[in-house]
C-alpha cells in the first residue's frame, strides 16, 4: 500500500503523504466511485473511499485501490483515522486497526478523540 506514502502537491501545499481529511464525498459518487467527477474537477480529487453506500469505514485497502486506479488524488480515512492515532504506521504494519467507539462522536467529552492505544501501547 506504498500509494499513501507518495507525496502530494495541493495548490500551495506540499503533503508528504496522500492521507488527509477531507469533506465527505461520498453523496456524489456512483456505485461507490465518483464516476466522471475525477475527469470533470479541475483540482485534486480527496474521496472518502468507500466500496459501496453502506460500507463503513473505509479502508485501506479501498483507499490504496482508489489511488492506485487514478480515481482520486488522496483519500479522507476519517473514521479510521479518529480511530487510529497512528494510522500511517498502522497501514505499515498492515494493522491491526481500532474499532471507532460511534457513541462518543460529535459531542461528550474527551472520550473516543484522546484515548484510543496507539500501536506501541495506550494513548
Amino acid at each position: 500500500m506504498n500509494e499513501f506514502f507518495e507525496p502530494l502537491t495541493l495548490g500551495k501545499l506540499e503533503l508528504p503523504n496522500r492521507f488527509v481529511m477531507g469533506p465527505m464525498t461520498r453523496s456524489r459518487a456512483q456505485g461507490g466511485l465518483p464516476g466522471g467527477l475525477a475527469a470533470e474537477y479541475p483540482g485534486a480529487l480527496v474521496l472518502c473511499p468507500h466500496p459501496s453506500a453502506d460500507a463503513f469505514p473505509a479502508t485501506p485497502a479501498t483507499g490504496a485501490a482508489a489511488l492506485r486506479e487514478g480515481v482520486a488524488d488522496a483519500v479522507a480515512m476519517a473514521t479510521l483515522w479518529l480511530a487510529n492515532p497512528d494510522l500511517p504506521a498502522r497501514v505499515r504494519a498492515g494493522g491491526p486497526y481500532n474499532d471507532a467507539d460511534e457513541d462518543t462522536f460529535y459531542g461528550g467529552d474527551h472520550r473516543g478523540y484522546t484515548d484510543y492505544a496507539t500501536l506501541g501501547g495506550p494513548a
